[in-house]
C-alpha cells in the first residue's frame, strides 16, 4: 500500500510551498507536481506520533471510497525515510497527496458572502448527503464530520458562479471501515470532536453509520441558525454542553428558528408528514437520540427539503447576522487589546516606533476572577493585555461594557459600524450582560494557537508595528466592510 521513498525523492516529485494545515500528528503541505504542474495537498504524518496501522487504516478508507465529486480524493501515498538510510530501512513518514481544495471552510466562506439562504444551505447539504450516503454504501465511516471537514473546491474569486462551488469533504484521520451487514464499532468510542458526538458514543456503546448522521444533524442545525443546538446562549463550558447532550435537551424554540421553514413536533419517521418535510422537520429527524429511529444516509438524500423542494429562498439574516455580528465583536475585542496596550507603553514611555519582542503566555486566574495574558514588551516590561483591553473598552471603571464602549472603540479603530450594528454585536455576545468574564472567555479561545520558531502567516515580518505619530504614504491594498479586521482578511 503505497512507495517507499526518501526525502528528496518525495521532494523531487512534489514541490513544497507552504503549510497550509497542521495537527497533532503532522502538517498539510500545498505541493506542486514537478511533472503536470498541478498543485495538490500533502498531508505528512510522523511514524513516531502515530503508528503505521493507524495510518494505513486512513489509507484504505480514502482508496476504498474511490473517486467522487463531493469527497477529496486520494492521488498517492509514499512511505518516506530520512536521507542515509538504506533503502530497505523502516520509513519515519507518511506522506499522503489528495487533490487540493482551496475554496476554504464552509462557515468562513459562507459569512464572507454575506446572507445566504435556506436554498444554498439545502445544496450544501445536499453534496455533504450524496457523499455520506456514498461513504456509507462502500462500508466507510467517517466519524469526523463537521464544518471545518467541509470545504470548498475552489477559491471565490475562481468560481463562476461563487455560490455553486462544490464542496468536499477532508479528513479521513478518524474513519474506519464496516464489512459486514450491521457491523458496530465496539471500542474507541469517543472519537472525533467531542461536540459533535451522539449519544451512543456518549454512553460508550457500539455504534454504527447513525453516528454520521447525527454529526451532520449538529451542523445543519448551526447552518440554519447559527448556534450550537446544545448551547443556544453560546456561554456553557464543555461539561454543560456534554450533559445537554445526554439529556437531550435541544433548543428549537429561539427566536431564530423564526425565519427558517416548518415547524416540526418530533414526529415519527414512518411518515414522512408535512412538518418534517422541512428544514427543522429535517434536524430533529437527524438529531434523535435513538439511532434506530434516525434518519439513514438512504433516508437523507431522498428528504424533500435536501432535494430543494419547497424550500425558501429568501436570506437568513438571523443566522449570518449572528455569525457577523459575533466575528465583529470579537474583533473589537482584539482591538481593545492593541489599544490597551498601546495607551500602556505610551503612558510609561515605552518606545513609541514598535512592541518589538513581544511574548505572551497565560498565567492563573487571579482573586478578581481575571484570566490573564501577560505580555512582555520593549524593556523586560511586564504588561497584562487582557487587564489593558478591558480598561480600553470600559474606560469609566463600570464594571461592564454597553453598546457606547463598543461603538467607542469600533470608532477609534475606523470600523464604520451604525448604531444597530452595535446593539446587535451586544446581543449576540453576551445577551445576559457584557462583563469582564465573559470578556476573558471570549478572548481565551483565541489564543489556543501555537507556532514553532521561525513560522508565521501572511508576509514575513521583524516586527509588529502601530504608527503614533507623523504620517505615511497611504496605498488602497482591499476594501474591507464591517467586521474585517486587519491580519485576518486576504
Amino acid at each position: 500500500m503505497g512507495k517507499h521513498a526518501s526525502v528528496a525523492r518525495l521532494e523531487a516529485i512534489y514541490a513544497f510551498e507552504k503549510r497550509i494545515g497542521q495537527g497533532g500528528f503532522g502538517d498539510v503541505w500545498l505541493a506542486r507536481d514537478a511533472k503536470s504542474g498541478r498543485q495538490v495537498a500533502v498531508k505528512l504524518i510522523s511514524l513516531e506520533k502515530l503508528p503505521r496501522a493507524m495510518v494505513e487504516v486512513e489509507v484504505e478508507a480514502m482508496r476504498r471510497c474511490g473517486s467522487h465529486p463531493y469527497i477529496i480524493e486520494l492521488l498517492g501515498v509514499y512511505w518516506v525515510r530520512p536521507e542515509g538510510r538504506a533503502a530497505d530501512s523502516g520509513p519515519v513518514e507518511a506522506a499522503i497527496v489528495m487533490e487540493l481544495a482551496g475554496g476554504g471552510g464552509l462557515f468562513e466562506r459562507l459569512v464572507a458572502e454575506g446572507a445566504y439562504t435556506e436554498q444554498i444551505a439545502s445544496k450544501i447539504i445536499k453534496q455533504v448527503a450524496l457523499s455520506i450516503y456514498h461513504l456509507h454504501s462502500r462500508g466507510i465511516l467517517h466519524r469526523d464530520l463537521k464544518p471545518e471537514n467541509v470545504v470548498f473546491e475552489c477559491e471565490q474569486r475562481r468560481c463562476a458562479q461563487e455560490r455553486d462551488s462544490a464542496i468536499k469533504l477532508i479528513d479521513f484521520g478518524t474513519a474506519v471501515t464496516l464489512d459486514e451487514a450491521g457491523e458496530k464499532v465496539q471500542g474507541g468510542g469517543r472519537i472525533g470532536t467531542w461536540s459533535y458526538w451522539a449519544p451512543e458514543q456518549l454512553a460508550q456503546q457500539p455504534y454504527g453509520f447513525e453516528v454520521d448522521l447525527w454529526s451532520l444533524g449538529v451542523l445543519l442545525y448551526i447552518l440554519l441558525v447559527g448556534f450550537h443546538p446544545f448551547d443556544p446562549e453560546g456561554e456553557a463550558n464543555e461539561q454543560q454542553i456534554l450533559a445537554n447532550m445526554k439529556a437531550h435537551r435541544l433548543c428549537l424554540d429561539a427566536p431564530e428558528w423564526g425565519t427558517v421553514s416548518g415547524q416540526a413536533k418530533g414526529l415519527p419517521l414512518a411518515n414522512l408528514t408535512t412538518e418534517l418535510r422541512c428544514a427543522k422537520g429535517l434536524v430533529v429527524s437527524l438529531l434523535e437520540p435513538d439511532p434506530e429511529q434516525r434518519l439513514t444516509a438512504a433516508q437523507l438524500i431522498s428528504h424533500p427539503w435536501v432535494l430543494g423542494q419547497d424550500v425558501p429562498g429568501r436570506p437568513m439574516p438571523a443566522t449570518q447576522e449572528r455569525l457577523r455580528h459575533f466575528t465583529q465583536a470579537r474583533n473589537a475585542f482584539y482591538g481593545s487589546l492593541l489599544m490597551g496596550l498601546l495607551v500602556h507603553q505610551l503612558s510609561t514611555s515605552a518606545d513609541a516606533e514598535g512592541l518589538g519582542g513581544l511574548q505572551v503566555g497565560w498565567s492563573t486566574t487571579d482573586a478578581e476572577g481575571w484570566m490573564t495574558r501577560m505580555a512582555s514588551v520593549s524593556g523586560g516590561l511586564q504588561v497584562d493585555v487582557v487587564r489593558e483591553g478591558w480598561r480600553a473598552l470600559d474606560r469609566d471603571g463600570k464594571g461592564h461594557i454597553d453598546a457606547q464602549d463598543l461603538w467607542r472603540v469600533c470608532l477609534d479603530m475606523g470600523y464604520k459600524v451604525s448604531p444597530k450594528d452595535v446593539d446587535q454585536m451586544v446581543c449576540v455576545l453576551a445577551p445576559t450582560g457584557l462583563e469582564k468574564k465573559r470578556y476573558c472567555k471570549t478572548l481565551a479561545g483565541s489564543f489556543s494557537r501555537t507556532f514553532e520558531k521561525g513560522a508565521y502567516e501572511g508576509d514575513p515580518v521583524d516586527a509588529f508595528f502601530v504608527i503614533t505619530s507623523g504620517a505615511c504614504e497611504e496605498r488602497l491594498i482591499a476594501t474591507l466592510g464591517a467586521g474585517d479586521f486587519f491580519g485576518e482578511t486576504s
